[in-house]
């Protein structure tokens, strides 16, 4: 699956005072762009309706954090901490995740096009009425996550773990699991979510259990 990469001149400038330009975009309708943010902590818990583009965040907490209608193209966010957040109506766009940490994340209404995540832990996430358009996934926990009522448009999941995941409502149509841990997950009664996934024989087997098969 071909991604389009963050643009993303070199020589950013490094900071680590994000209030300054939260505060700044806020009183004067600005969009927060071409900056590296390395070790920064927002004050303010709930952050809404702001763009960021072009922009680094490395090593930044915004765990436990409402950021609402927020967007972010061209971004990178490394070594992250977005726990426990809750991000609505968001946009997200050319933007790679690595190694961050999304435990208990909330993201509901958001648009998730050409992204990338590597390296990261999302158990317990929940992902509700949210497109993916295209997604690449590698070595990403999505153990006890929850997405519903969601879309894939060219998922692409490597080596990743659903455990006990949720797909409720959500069709898995074309998406190849073959290379990742599937087990347990959770669907509804009519197991419709499971028409055309791509899975292993053993896989296979796994699911069928879902359907009350015994395979001896």
């Amino acid at each position: 699956m071909k991604l389009s990469a963050p643009r993303i001149r070199d020589g950013l400038t490094e900071t680590t005072d994000i209030d300054r330009y939260i505060l700044s975009a806020t009183q004067d309708d600005i969009t927060i762009s071409d900056l590296h943010f390395k070790n920064a902590v927002p004050e303010s818990k709930e952050i809404f309706g702001l763009p960021f583009e072009r922009v680094i965040l490395e090593n930044c907490r915004f765990d436990q954090r409402a950021l609402e209608r927020i967007s972010f193209c061209d971004a990178v966010f490394i070594r992250c901490d977005l726990s426990n957040c809750r991000l609505d109506d968001g946009y997200f766009n050319r933007c790679i995740f690595s190694s961050c940490r999304l435990t208990g994340a909330a993201f509901t209404g958001n648009i998730i096009k050409d992204v990338k995540f590597e390296n990261c832990v999302l158990n317990y996430s929940a992902w509700e009425n949210c497109k993916f358009s295209p997604v690449r996934c590698e070595y990403c926990d999505f153990s006890s996550a929850e997405i519903t009522d969601s879309s894939f448009k060219a998922f692409s999941p490597c080596e990743c773990r659903f455990s006990g995941t949720s797909f409720f409502r959500t069709p898995l149509s074309g998406i190849n699991f073959t290379d990742s841990e599937l087990t347990g997950i959770k669907v509804s009664d009519s197991f419709r979510e499971l028409k055309g996934a791509i899975v292993s024989p053993a896989q296979a087997l796994e699911l069928a259990t879902l359907l009350g098969i015994t395979i001896k």
